[in-house]
């Protein structure tokens, strides 16, 4: 459809003065377009607009063939917020799922997890009431099942929180949403193949091991250059090489730095966000990570890892001026 920035009258789609500033307001119908009124338009093209509500909870959802009714049955008001209790009804059983207000959007996902939760844990209780040859059946369908469960954190309950990673996608997570930041890290970030989370570090933070010299003032050029020049003259590959293994085998982390003047060093590490074929929550990604951050954290507050790593790169802390130095 050609584009036009002439007002055109509707009878005809013809130019002309009269159709134009004749002195009439005119509504969204007697504007058009090439001919079109606005109308036209929509019902040719089939132009809808369509608004996703994030508070939206749908009353009936099917799961894995099965007619599972939601119903929101009470508010519940912490420390932290306000929460909506929801009871998942199926024709054998119910379950409840809680979550807080600004996570309804999240609901859906949630009960279809407890759905198949509930069932694979029904499974194994009847592994104790079946004979044995029927056993084998019953692990089959456990299998089946839990194929079509997010990975979800050890311990996680029915009606506990479920956000699953690929409905976040390119979304940096704030420090503040605890359920889905690892305490240690600096920063996360969910785009469609992986959750990142990372914890940067001051750029001499490596330097100072090297040169023996704390980051000498910005403001003094040559002292900087002199600086960053002497550490790029003196650490080697291998040395790299040493820092990123004994990072990875510490922490879990991947190291990098950019050696860009200024730049902070980065560690940080990947999850994707579908692992064997299941979606991933990222409460089973922070729990995957919480514990190198967790150290890496402590370490970072005792001031700890710059001296151990120091020892691992071969060099030796002098007591009196805290300065690094190779025997």
């Amino acid at each position: 459809m050609a584009t036009s920035t002439q007002l055109r009258r509707g009878n005809t789609g013809k130019g002309g003065n009269k159709g134009l500033f004749d002195g009439h307001l005119r509504t969204g119908d007697e504007v058009t377009l090439d001919g079109l009124t606005t109308k036209a338009f929509n019902k040719r093209f089939d132009t809808t607009y369509r608004v996703t509500d994030p508070t939206y909870v749908p009353d009936r959802i099917v799961v894995d063939g099965v007619d599972v009714n939601i119903v929101a049955d009470g508010r519940n008001v912490w420390g932290d917020g306000v929460s909506v209790t929801y009871v998942a009804s199926t024709a054998d059983f119910d379950i409840e799922v809680d979550v807080y207000e600004n996570s309804r959007a999240f609901v859906e996902d949630a009960v279809a997890a407890g759905i198949l939760d509930k069932r694979i844990d029904m499974l194994r209780a009847a592994k104790r009431v079946v004979p044995a040859e029927q056993h084998g059946d019953l692990h089959a369908e456990i299998a089946r099942l839990t194929q079509q469960l997010p990975m979800v954190e050890d311990g996680w309950g029915h009606g506990e929180a479920l956000t699953l990673a690929h409905r976040v996608t390119n979304a940096s997570l704030e420090e503040t949403e605890i359920t889905t930041f690892p305490e240690g890290a600096g920063s996360a970030y969910v785009d469609e193949d992986a959750i990142t989370y990372e914890r940067t570090l001051p750029p001499a933070f490596l330097a100072e091991i090297f040169t023996g010299e704390a980051e000498p003032d910005l403001e003094g050029e040559a002292a900087t250059e002199r600086y960053w020049g002497l550490y790029e003259n003196r650490v080697t590959n291998e040395d790299l090489n040493t820092a990123e293994r004994f990072i990875r085998e510490r922490y879990g982390l991947d190291f990098e730095d950019s050696f860009e003047y200024g730049d902070e060093l980065t560690l940080r590490t990947r999850i994707p966000t579908v692992v064997n074929g299941r979606p991933v929550s990222l409460e089973w990604a922070k729990q995957q990570v919480a514990d190198g951050f967790a150290r890496l954290r402590d370490d970072l507050d005792s001031d700890t890892l710059q001296i151990d790593l120091a020892t691992a790169l071969g060099f030796i802390c002098d007591d009196e001026s805290g300065r690094f130095y190779r025997p």
